[in-house]
């Protein structure tokens, strides 16, 4: 059934503003989602909940999550964003797909590594200087459930222990 804001917060964990735009915070994100879709069996129910909330955090100018099919195929199931960003029409270069379809976490520090000039100048345009795609495991085997996707307005500088914690 529909999931309140209130038990959403605090399926997700502790609140915007008691946590900056660090690692720390990033993996405490990434445990939160996870939590909040573990016993969900449709996370459509959820997805556009949760990037409300993740979009709320400190630096984060956009939020999305992906979700995987059985077929493999990924898709935007939710996005959010105060500064009126839509990915809608993004395409499978983009981070979150990629994590997605992949099940590894994707780095993009700076919007011109990301081998698509057009992706790149749309990031730089929504002045979003990082993007943070994390994927969702799956249940059991097999493919991710999806992903979650963070684009932030400054880039933050990750330790390699902190990017394998997420």
């Amino acid at each position: 059934g529909p999931t309140s804001d209130a038990a959403l917060k605090q399926r997700i964990g502790a609140s915007p503003a008691s946590i900056d735009a660090s690692a720390d915070a990033l993996r405490s994100v990434r445990a939160g989602v996870l939590r909040a879709v573990t016993d969900i069996d449709d996370l459509a129910e959820l997805a556009p909940g949760i990037c409300e909330e993740l979009a709320a955090w400190p630096g984060v100018v956009h939020a999305a999550l992906f979700r995987t099919s059985e077929s493999g195929d990924s898709t935007l199931a939710a996005q959010h964003s105060p500064a009126g960003i839509d990915i809608a029409r993004a395409g499978p270069g983009f981070p979150g797909f990629i994590a997605a379809a992949t099940g590894e976490l994707v780095l993009l520090d700076a919007p011109e590594k990301a081998g698509d000039p057009e992706l790149a100048i749309a990031l730089h345009d929504f002045g979003v200087a990082m993007v943070v795609a994390a994927p969702l495991p799956a249940r059991g085997p097999g493919a991710p459930q999806g992903s979650i996707s963070l684009m932030f307005a400054q880039a933050h500088q990750l330790s390699p222990g902190s990017l394998a914690a997420l």
